[in-house]
């Protein structure tokens, strides 16, 4: 039954195209296509690095490249499937947990039905049909793994069983960096379900937890420059500071639990919008939220001793939230981060079962629980394939975002982008220009929404120029400069226009520019060729390029372009020469094929 209402919920959106970081960690990444499953290629694309150290995720997109190429449903697919060993996984921690507290005839199937809720739950679709996620469902596999490895090592006293829940840790951190809270998991499961004394049990802690903090704070006080550098290096390109982050977090942690108790797909959407709080008391639920957060903690260690199962729930979707919660420069909210934050819910409705025992005797009450049971894993299953509908492109994504979060501008901006997208690959100019149009209206309301939004203006630029609207796009990107001054991208792309109006200096002024920020900048210095070619300036066009494979020795393009200098210029063995270097130095290339054709090309034209 399980497998069948994951399939009924999930499979319809198996062929759906890969969407945003999707596109960046796997399509777009050259690193994950390999075509023989050797040590060298596993390795590379383990190591990817995209967006964190994350080997294992990487390691799996690059298998399953490997065996169905960039067909998105075989990703699905595999995603399904680690969600469907999660509910399993689940289950038996739950079975294992609660077989102390309740009674055995329950025990039977309450552990399967709140794994079920959990499986079927539409805040979980983003770690499922969002194929990037895999990370987030693949460490939360490994995460399980360690609880259940535990628990039964703990249960049944066998030490290759701590050894295992060890191994399942590391292999948690190398697919998601937050899996790093699991010690305090595993320490409230022992302070919670294997301590007879929790007094005791707690007093003999707390030298541990001493030795901890204090590692930590020597670790910060030899380090405080480095950490503060990371944190801060976060926010950057976030519209809110350390501080409004941390309060917004409130609100964020009370309107995740909202998502929990009342999941409708139309409340669902890929980027939550929060307007960041200021203070305790801007906006008002700030410190509502607040309230909130510490009478449940109140609540949960006043139940400690009468209802522990009710208490950990509490305690546990709250500490397992406060790293991605917390003062690391994150965007504020997304609901994969509920994933495992959610199976606290299940253990205070364990708890509550447990609580009133003669109630649920009744046959009328299990008549009305399994009741209640099937209507919401049926209410669930139908959210959940709704939510999953929205996948079907970009647009209709997209579209569905910005119903849902009107004054989030870079959902705007990404609209415009992809209809730009479809307007290069319109076969009808009429159709060309109407897909331009809806990326220009998508742009401006992007700026609209956000009228310092420097990114949308270079994109707009872009646009400009792609219609050869070019005093247009000038001004664009004139504006763009004054909200991102240090954008390479921006920089370039200004020079590039200056370039249309044949104002080479000004143009080789901001490539220069471009360039000083990243001197490997490939497109800034192809750019910065081009200008030099137009003034006839070959020997600085040279330079640059040689630069430039001083800086990227593996990439083929800056040796091509510098080659075709050279053989304009009648100097065809130094072109020759120049090919067998990149041959040398990049053997196991997938160039080397056309670089040994130019070598052959011009030995039989010489």
């Amino acid at each position: 039954m399980v497998v069948l209402l994951l399939m009924c919920a999930y499979l319809p959106a198996r062929d759906f195209p890969f969407m945003f970081d999707s596109v960046g960690n796997i399509t777009g990444n050259s690193n994950i296509r390999v075509t023989s499953l050797s040590t060298t290629n596993l390795y590379k694309a383990a190591m990817s690095n995209h967006g964190g150290f994350r080997p294992i995720p990487y390691l799996t997109f690059a298998l399953n490249y490997y065996f169905s190429g960039a067909d998105p449903g075989w990703y699905r697919i595999v995603n399904i499937f680690i969600h469907l060993t999660n509910i399993i996984l689940l289950c038996c921690i739950l079975f294992h947990l609660l077989k102390s507290y309740i009674d055995k005839k329950y025990l039977r199937y309450l552990p399967a039905i709140l794994a079920l809720f959990w499986g079927l739950h539409p805040t979980a679709s983003q770690s499922v049909t969002y194929i990037v996620q895999r990370m987030n469902s693949l460490m939360a596999l490994f995460y399980l793994l360690t609880l259940l490895f535990y628990i039964l090592a703990r249960q049944k006293k066998k030490p290759l069983l701590f050894i295992a829940s060890g191994v399942s840790f590391l292999l948690a951190i190398l697919s998601k960096e937050n899996a790093a809270i699991l010690p305090v998991i595993i320490w409230l499961i022992e302070l919670y379900f294997f301590a007879p004394d929790s007094k005791r049990f707690f007093k003999k802690s707390l030298p541990y937890i001493a030795g901890v903090m204090a590692l930590l704070a020597t670790i910060y006080i030899f380090n405080s420059n480095e950490i503060g550098v990371f944190l801060q290096s976060g926010y950057a390109q976030r519209s809110f500071t350390m501080a409004q982050r941390v309060l917004t977090e409130f609100r964020v942690v009370i309107y995740y639990l909202s998502l929990l108790f009342f999941p409708y797909h139309n409340r669902l959407t890929i980027d939550q919008y929060f307007t960041p709080s200021t203070s305790l008391l801007s906006p008002m639920d700030t410190f509502v939220s607040l309230v909130l957060i510490i009478t449940l903690i109140v609540f949960a260690a006043a139940r400690f001793k009468k209802n522990r199962l009710i208490s950990f729930g509490i305690v546990f979707y709250f500490v397992t939230l406060i790293i991605e919660s917390s003062v690391i420069g994150l965007e504020l909210a997304y609901e994969h981060r509920l994933y495992i934050p959610s199976i606290g819910l299940l253990f205070v409705l364990a708890g509550i079962v447990t609580a009133l025992p003669s109630f649920f005797e009744k046959k009328s009450v299990q008549r009305l629980s399994i009741a209640l049971s099937a209507a919401l894993v049926l209410s669930f299953t139908y959210n959940t394939y709704m939510r999953n509908m929205v996948y079907r492109d970009t647009v209709t994504f997209l579209e569905d975002a910005i119903s849902k979060a009107p004054k989030r501008a870079r959902l705007y901006n990404n609209l415009g982008n992809e209809y730009k997208k479809l307007a290069r690959l319109a076969q009808d100019k009429e159709k060309r220009s109407e897909y331009l149009d809806k990326a220009e209206g998508w742009y401006l309301g992007a700026i609209r929404v956000r009228p310092d939004y420097g990114e949308a203006y270079n994109n707009l630029g872009n646009l400009y120029r792609k219609k050869k609207q070019y005093k247009a796009a000038l001004s664009s990107y004139e504006i763009a400069m004054e909200y991102l001054p240090k954008s390479k991208y921006i920089l370039n792309n200004y020079a590039t226009s200056l370039r249309d109006f044949m104002r080479y200096d000004d143009a080789k002024y901001y490539l220069k520019k471009a360039l000083s920020i990243d001197p490997c900048y490939q497109t800034a210095v192809l750019n910065m060729v081009t200008v030099y070619e137009y003034e006839n300036d070959s020997e600085r066009a040279r330079k640059v390029l040689k630069k430039l494979i001083s800086c990227q020795p593996a990439n083929i393009i800056p040796y091509a372009s510098l080659a075709n200098i050279l053989i304009r210029e009648d100097a065809e063995k130094d072109a020759i020469s120049l090919m067998e270097q990149f041959i040398e130095r990049n053997p196991g290339s997938e160039y080397v094929s056309k670089a040994k054709l130019v070598i052959e090309d011009l030995e039989n034209n010489h």
